[in-house]
This record gives C-alpha cells, sequence and structure tokens, in this order.
C-alpha cells in the first residue's frame, strides 16, 4: 500500500492571516510562492523562518585543485578511473527456455539395412520359386526320358 504524505498548504496571505503555530516537524507550504517552514510546537508563522537553501560550495574539481591537483577538469576526471576488476564469479544458471518451434524435414537418408535385408529375402523367394519351376521341367523331362527309353 503506498504512503501518502500531504503538508499543510494555504497562501502567503492566508498563512500571515492565520498566523498558526505548527506542530513540532508539520510542515506548512505557501501555495502561491512553494517557501516552506517547519513548527517547533511553540512559534507561530509569522515567528518561524523560511527553509533556504544553503549558498553553493566548491565542485569536487576545485576542491581537488585546491588540495595540490594540477590539470584540466578532463584530466582530473580521468584520474578517478582505476583499473579494471578481476572478473566476478559464474552465476547460477538459468531456467530452462520453452521448447522452440519444429524445423523443417530433412532429406531422406540412405537406404539402411533392414530394406537392403527385405530385398534379399525377396530375391531368395524368387529364386527358390525359380528352382521349384526348374525342378519340376526337370522332373518332366526325366519322365519324358524315361519313357522314351521303355519304347
Amino acid at each position: 500500500m503506498a504512503v501518502h504524505i500531504q503538508l499543510r498548504g494555504g497562501t502567503a496571505a492566508q498563512w500571515t492571516s492565520a498566523n498558526p503555530v505548527l506542530m513540532q516537524r508539520e510542515m506548512g507550504v505557501e501555495t502561491d510562492t512553494l517557501k516552506v517552514k517547519m513548527g517547533d510546537g511553540s512559534a507561530n508563522w509569522a515567528s518561524l523562518p523560511y527553509f533556504t537553501q544553503g549558498t553553493a560550495g566548491l565542485s569536487a574539481y576545485q576542491v581537488a585543485l585546491a588540495n595540490g591537483f594540477s590539470g584540466t577538469q578532463a584530466a582530473w576526471l580521468a584520474s578517478l578511473v582505476g583499473a579494471t576488476g578481476a572478473t566476478g564469479a559464474v552465476g547460477a544458471t538459468g531456467p530452462t527456455g520453452a521448447t522452440g518451434a519444429t524445423g523443417p524435414a530433412g532429406a531422406t537418408g540412405p537406404q539402411g539395412l533392414t530394406g537392403q535385408l527385405e530385398q534379399l529375402v525377396q530375391l531368395a523367394l524368387k529364386a527358390l520359386k525359380a528352382s521349384k519351376v526348374l525342378l519340376a521341367l526337370l522332373e518332366q523331362l526325366v519322365q519324358l526320358a524315361l519313357l522314351a527309353q521303355l519304347e
């Protein structure tokens, strides 16, 4: 659940006219000037000081110059860069990704042993049938030769 902080607000004229005492650490905003005051629990609005922005200080480069650095701002910035550190440890393996789409079908490979074996069996069966036919013919020839001898 989000936390909302809302400050008391009113125009400068409304604050001056009402001149309330803000509770300790209670903030009030002049909605027309955007000036802010913080209560202490006892002083009225008119007695409280406005928040003010402090004076601008020296830049880090100016502080470096004041402490003995000599060179351009670019050189000073470059001097702030250190050597590359050692490579860190390898992290844990992440979760397995989703399965990708099926790729296209590959080319048909060469005929394997099973196909060749089948062909050999078919040839052997044909040869066996042919030899049975030859055997039957041979038997008929033998019978004819026997009949011819008997006559």
